[in-house]
C-alpha cells in the first residue's frame, strides 16, 4: 500500500484524495482530448501540475503518483499540530486584512483562485478566528476537507523521505491576462 492511515486502515484517509485528485485530471484530460480540444497548454496548482506533467508525457503515471504518495507522507511525518484550509468568499486584500488582524503569524494566502474565492491556510486556532470574524462580517467561508496547511512555509521543514523523485518540478508564477492575474 503507497499510503495507509495512521491506524493501519485505508477507510477515509485523508492522504488518498490526492490520488483521487489526480486520477480525476487524467480523466478529465481524456475527455476532453476526445472532445477535440487541443492540449496546446497545460496548467495545474498543487497536485494539478503533476497531473499537467503527465498528460504532457513528462513523466508517467506511476512516477507521478509515487511523488504524490511522498509529498502526502512528507506532510505526515511533519509534526505540525492541527492545521487545515478554508475557502473564504471575498477579494484577496481582503482577506490578507483578514489575516493579519487575527494575529497569527501561520495563517497565509495559500491560493487566489479569482477575485472573490480565496484560500487560506494554518493552524486551526487562527483558522477558527478566521472563520468567527467571517461569520461577523456576513463573508462566507467553508472548511476544506485537506487535513493540513497546504501551500503554507510552516510546512518547510517537512521531511525527505529518502526516495529520489523521478524529476524536477519547474514551477512559474505566470498568470492570465486579465489584470495580469486571471
Amino acid at each position: 500500500m503507497l499510503l495507509e492511515a495512521r491506524d493501519g486502515t485505508v477507510e477515509q484517509y485523508e492522504g488518498h484524495l490526492w490520488l483521487g485528485f489526480f486520477a480525476t485530471s487524467l480523466v478529465l484530460a481524456d475527455v476532453l482530448a476526445e472532445a477535440g480540444t487541443p492540449r496546446d497548454i497545460l496548467v495545474g496548482h498543487s497536485g494539478g501540475e503533476v497531473s499537467a506533467l503527465v498528460v504532457a508525457g513528462a513523466m508517467t503515471v506511476h512516477d507521478a503518483a509515487q511523488v504524490l504518495c511522498l509529498r502526502t507522507k512528507a506532510v505526515d511525518s511533519s509534526g505540525l499540530p492541527g492545521s487545515g484550509m478554508v475557502a473564504l468568499e471575498a477579494p484577496v486584500d481582503r482577506v490578507r486584512a483578514l489575516c493579519a488582524a487575527a494575529d497569527d503569524q501561520t495563517l497565509t494566502i495559500a491560493v487566489d483562485n479569482g477575485p472573490r474565492q480565496v484560500v487560506i491556510s494554518g493552524l486551526d486556532e487562527g483558522l477558527v478566528r478566521i472563520e468567527d470574524a467571517a461569520v461577523a462580517l456576513g463573508i462566507k467561508s467553508t472548511r476544506l476537507g485537506i487535513p493540513s496547511a497546504y501551500h503554507n512555509p510552516i510546512l518547510g521543514g517537512t521531511q525527505d523521505h529518502g526516495a529520489p523523485l523521478p524529476f524536477v518540478i519547474v514551477s512559474s508564477s505566470a498568470r492570465g491576462a486579465k489584470n495580469g492575474r486571471y
